[in-house]
């Protein structure tokens, strides 16, 4: 009997997929669970229908994960794991629905990871590994957690249409990065640059929760479009150049800009500071402005140091 009419006999799910080579994905049925363990061949897997267990996905020891994995439509899911090998691996997420959690962990390589409406009941976990991370989303919900890091090479994660019932933690790693994320979020935002050149934006954003920049020491820059964020916002550079543009936002609590060292510019416009407003930045030269219907409600603070700074 061949493999598909194994699995079509089982009513477990099913799997179309052109593979490299016939040894080249092994798969082993535990109750309601799937693994499958890739060979050193590339392999192209589509996997759709339900598994009412979890799923797993992982390199043999000493291989690679170096062809492409769509995961589409998959329900009554407990979990996925999928784990990367020594080479590229690409993995498209599509319409998931899992009652518990998701995770990637990329290999050496590069991971190229695609994550589109899904709902996942618990964590979501993707971490680049020892490669650069390319993270596209739209359109997903996430009961728990999320949590993405990146690698020692650029990353680019872009998020969309998010909605996350907790904390959303994104660490691009050591390479010039660029991230952008716009959604729900029921608790607190954390992202965090690395050494070198970093950019982030939010566009429409609700948190619940604090909002916090930690962007390392490189040149960094960082927008903010149409967002309203409940707690604290800080944001924190180092030596670089820092360039800030808040544009529109409502800020309940309390709003903290230390910029470090280097020729910052600070700039916002038509944005409603609920409370108070600090800014602080080293040596160099510093310009701030504050445009449009801008207001602050509390106190303001403006520290800008030795240099040619303005206001």
């Amino acid at each position: 009997m061949s493999i598909p009419q194994v699995l079509a006999f089982i009513g477990v799910w099913l799997i179309s997929a052109p593979l490299a080579q016939a040894g080249d994905v092994r798969l082993t049925q535990h109750g309601g669970n799937v693994k499958l363990t890739f060979g050193d061949e590339p392999a192209h897997v589509s996997l759709t229908g339900g598994v009412p267990g979890t799923v797993s996905v992982s390199p043999d020891l000493g291989t690679t994960l170096n062809g492409s994995m769509e995961l589409r439509k998959l329900a009554g899911v407990q979990s996925v794991s999928v784990q990367g090998g020594d080479a590229q691996s690409e993995v498209n997420f599509n319409g998931l629905s899992i009652a518990k959690k998701l995770s990637f962990k990329g290999g050496d390589g590069v991971s190229l990871v695609g994550f589109d409406d899904c709902a996942i009941g618990g964590d979501v976990s993707i971490h680049a590994g020892h490669g650069n991370l390319n993270l596209q989303g739209d359109n997903n919900q996430v009961s728990g957690k999320l949590d993405v890091k990146g690698g020692p090479s650029p990353d680019d994660v872009t998020l969309g249409a998010a909605s996350v019932a907790r904390n959303v933690n994104i660490a691009l790693g050591e390479g010039s990065n660029e991230s952008s994320f716009s959604g729900v979020v029921g608790g607190s935002l954390t992202i965090k640059g690395g050494t070198f050149n970093d950019f982030v934006s939010f566009g429409s954003l609700v948190t619940m929760g604090s909002l916090k920049f930690d962007m390392g020491s490189g040149g960094n820059g960082a927008e903010m479009g149409s967002a309203v964020i409940q707690g604290k916002v800080s944001y924190k550079g180092k030596n670089g150049i820092d360039s800030v543009l808040f544009d529109g936002p409502i800020i309940a609590g309390d709003v903290s800009l230390d910029l470090g060292n280097g020729d910052n510019e600070v700039t916002f416009h038509d944005t409603d500071f609920e409370s108070d407003l600090t800014v602080k930045a080293g040596s160099g030269n510093d310009f701030v402005m504050l445009t449009g219907s801008t207001s602050v409600a509390g106190k303001t603070s403006l520290k800008l140091g030795t240099g040619m700074d303005s206001p």
